[in-house]
């Protein structure tokens, strides 16, 4: 049986042979190439050991999800009073990546736990309060690409794959590109925004880009957040 990182190091503390154990330079070295089998052997130096350039050297996890939180306030309906309103909003973004290059993502005003049972299958149920996407993603270096589309089920917001103009005979599809650098420290996976691009095709007018501005608060970074549950449907191996 694979143990993912996590389980590797639960395991390494439960006596001393299985910490040595745990600790072989061969085994962190395997994940290592695993993972950048394009990048040479003397970036260790930089690290100091194998282990610590697996757990510091950016790259995506399968074993979790990563969220981002969202939060910005807005003014409210006019009052009579003089006093003005002003609205809290918070709504969380997530992607769940899978080992075979697929990707999901949700934008939803429902708090993470209960996304974290939704994310764990690869085609979630849709649900009131949010937005199912899925599509591919491609990792080159320290970025990740994606290539995102709704999910085409009827949502009650309103929101599907595609949407309809005029009288009907005319369907214009989107697609979402992402790019994110990944980033890591101690051990914590970040992805930070860098470029974000919305696709719109139609059959009579063609494809058309709008490319969006990535201010705060709306585009936060996304930090990575192991969970139990996905450990025995990752990738498996380090």
């Amino acid at each position: 049986h694979q143990l993912d990182f996590k389980s590797l190091e639960n395991f390494s503390m439960a006596c001393r042979w299985f910490y040595r154990l745990a600790r072989t330079p061969a085994l962190w070295r395997a994940a290592c190439q695993r993972l950048w089998p394009d990048q040479h052997p003397q970036l260790i130096h930089r690290y100091g050991s194998w282990r610590l350039m697996y757990i510091n050297n950016p790259h995506l996890r399968f074993d979790g999800i990563y969220i981002s939180r969202i939060k910005y306030f807005r003014q409210g309906e006019p009052t009579p009073s003089l006093c003005c309103t002003w609205q809290t909003v918070v709504y969380h973004r997530f992607f769940r990546f899978f080992a075979d290059g697929f990707v999901t993502a949700i934008n939803t005003t429902l708090p993470p736990q209960h996304c974290v049972t939704l994310l764990k299958e690869r085609s979630p149920p849709a649900k009131d309060g949010m937005r199912l996407m899925c599509g591919r993603y491609k990792v080159m270096g320290n970025v990740v690409r994606m290539t995102l589309r709704y999910r085409d089920i009827p949502l009650s917001a309103g929101t599907s794959s595609s949407v309809v103009r005029g009288n009907g005979s005319q369907t214009t599809t989107q697609s979402f590109n992402i790019v994110m650098d990944m980033s890591a420290k101690q051990g914590r996976q970040v992805l930070t925004w860098k470029e974000y691009t919305i696709v719109s095709e139609n059959l009579r007018s063609g494809a058309q880009t709008q490319d969006i501005d990535l201010v705060p608060p709306h585009f936060c970074k996304f930090i990575f957040g192991r969970v139990k549950s996905y450990a025995a449907l990752s990738s498996g191996k380090l």
